[in-house]
This record gives structure tokens, sequence and C-alpha cells, in this order.
């Protein structure tokens, strides 16, 4: 089964409460909601009929907001749907290479097209710059890069000019910029610009971290037009329904409003990130990593290293309500590493306390 952060219904289920009841940290969305009345325009949209199969309106929205022509945008139903395909162009290219820890998703997407693939051990500790250029071992042989940046789960941070010499060296590189609008509102740091002169390029995007939007299930791919014709003409006819497209639409056609949302998470984001991390720091046998975005990793203490944290895990469940992310499904972590996701200050607080009491210092 795959394991993923958010499975707050199956957790309410195990506990005999209401969802409502649990703070989810095992999954790294905003705790904020949007303004009501752009929920609820989008829910007046007309959904008696088919979607638009070409989501013409749509992508000349998201288009538009990147300064892109349309036909360099495929909408998707998460950026999930997305990674699969992009997997089935890897596997026809040849090895992909995925630097270590990296998200399952990209691994299960591979091995539904009997991909080959390889995990290399990306570096990094307590010390290390979340900026740090290194990406891949100049001499590890392979076809495709997978990168998420930020990385998921380290939450490094590579800037465009870090990434662009993979587009000289790989026949495909894949960047899933999912949780990138929460670091960076601005755009600067997308390599999305790249795709129209390089068609080895695939961006990946969701808004579905930054909007706290995961139920509806709505992601896009940037790439060069005839890549995604191919994907178009064979994936299912209407994969982003009516109430998704339209909530993109009427968020996307306005990015004076767009902009100030993501200004507004950058800054809660660094501002709690510094506040917790260093409460668990200073006051907990657990040891944070640095990260660029609204989730970080614990590591177990110093002293025992390679102790296994899902006892903990477990206990912040039972007893608190808390749901952390286990990390035993990223390839190179395992179960003395667990991944933090940021919340409101309050919340934040609550969870702070409860692993003073469980992990004293």
């Amino acid at each position: 089964m795959f394991i993923h952060g958010g499975n707050l219904h199956s957790a309410a289920r195990r506990l005999g409460c209401a969802p409502s009841r649990i703070q989810d940290a095992s999954a790294s969305l905003i705790p904020f909601s949007l303004p009501l009345r752009l929920r609820l325009s989008s829910l007046l949209t007309d959904y008696s009929c088919y979607p638009d199969v070409t989501y013409h309106h749509l992508r000349d929205s998201i288009g538009s907001y990147h300064s892109l022509p349309a036909d360099y945008i495929l909408p998707g139903n998460g950026a999930s749907e997305l990674i699969t395909w992009a997997a089935r162009d890897a596997a026809a290219i040849g090895i992909s290479l995925l630097p270590s820890p990296t998200f399952a998703d990209y691994i299960r997407a591979l091995r539904l097209w009997s991909a080959q693939f390889s995990t290399y051990l990306y570096p990094f500790t307590p010390l290390t710059s979340y900026h740090d250029t290194f990406i891949c071992p100049p001499d590890l042989p392979g076809d495709v890069i997978w990168i998420t940046n930020p990385h998921n789960p380290t939450g490094h941070l590579w800037t465009p000019e870090a990434l662009q010499p993979l587009l000289d060296r790989f026949r495909l590189v894949i960047v899933d910029e999912s949780f990138l609008p929460i670091v960076n509102a601005d755009e600067s740091l997308s390599v999305s610009p790249l795709v129209v002169r390089n068609d080895r390029l695939i961006v990946l995007r969701s808004l579905t971290k930054a909007f706290a939007i995961p139920g509806l299930r709505f992601g896009y791919a940037i790439a060069a037009p005839d890549r995604l014709r191919c994907w178009q003409a064979v994936r299912d006819p209407w994969p982003v329904n009516a109430i998704a497209s339209q909530f993109a639409i009427n968020l996307l056609d306005h990015p004076s409003l767009y902009l100030v949302w993501l200004q507004r998470l950058q800054a809660w984001s660094g501002r709690e990130r510094m506040w917790l991390t260093r409460r668990i720091d200073r006051h907990t046998n657990l040891q944070t990593f640095p990260s660029s975005s609204n989730f970080f990793l614990v590591h177990s203490t110093p002293d025992s290293p390679t102790q296994s944290l899902e006892a903990l895990r477990v206990s912040m469940e039972v007893r608190y309500r808390i749901l952390l992310r286990t990390c035993t499904n990223f390839d190179g972590l395992g179960s003395s590493w667990l991944r933090i996701s940021l919340s409101t200050r309050h919340r934040n607080a609550r969870l702070y306390r409860a692993l003073r009491v469980l992990v004293p210092a």
C-alpha cells in the first residue's frame, strides 16, 4: 500500500474520534482557509455537462500566470497523475536516477511502467545549507533525473542556475515544483521558463500544497507541446473535474490575490519553522535538519542515531492525537526519522509540548 501523509480519516477510525479532533502534522498542507468568496464561486460552476476536453480556458489561465503559451500546459488530476505520465516517458528513455531520500510516488510510477531506475545518496547533515548545489555525482550513469525542488523530504532548495547544467547532461530532467510556491512567491526560482528552449525538461506543479485543497486533486505539467499532446492522446479524457478546473481559473485569473496569498505563506513558514525547530533542538533529544519549506526532518538522538522513532510517532498519535509523517518509505531514511509539517503557532506549541514530554532533553 502506498504510504502517504494526511491519512486523517484512517487515523480517526483507529482513534475512535472525529477527524477534526486530530492535529495532522504528517501532511505538508497550509493551515489557512482561502477567502470564502473564492471557494464558493467555484461551486457555482455548471457541472451538469462534461468539462471542456481541451481545458482551453484553464490552460490559458495557467499559461498567462507563467508567461507561457497554453500549449506548454497540461492540467492533471493532482501531481500524482502527471508523475505517472512523466514516468512513462522516463521508462522509454532509459535509466532514471533519483536522489535518496526521495518521494516514494516516483518509484511507484516508474515500477508501473517497468522502468529501470537507481537511487543514490544525496548527502545532507544538520550543518548542510539547503541551497548547496550538489545534485548528482558526475560519474553516475543515467539518462533521466528526478528532482523535487524544494526537495522532499529534506526541504533543500536549488536555484535554476544549479539545475540548468542537468539539461546538458541528461536526456530528460523532471523537476517537481509542488512545494515551490510556498517558498518562492514571485516564481524567480522556477525552471519553468526553460521549457520554451529545451524539450528535455518537464516541470510538475500542484495547487494542493499552497492552497490546502488536496481533495480537489489539481496539478499541471509544463513541458514541450509535442510531449504533452502525446500524454493527452493516451490518458483519460476528463482527468480534471469542473469544480477543480473552475477553482484554478478563479485563483489564477486574480494574480494579485495569488501573490499576496503566497507572500503570506512564505512569511508564516519561515517564522514558524524557526520557532519550532529551535525549541525542538534546545529542549528535546531530537535533531532537526535545515529546510526551506513548511516541513522539516527530525532524527533520533545523536547518541543513538539508529534508534527507531516509530514508537514516538505512535505515542504522539494515541496520547495526543497528533499525526507525524513516517519516513519508513523514504528510500535512504527509515524508522529513525520523522517528518513534521508546520501549522499555526497554537498547534505548533501543542506539538512541541508533547515532544518535550515524550522525548525530554
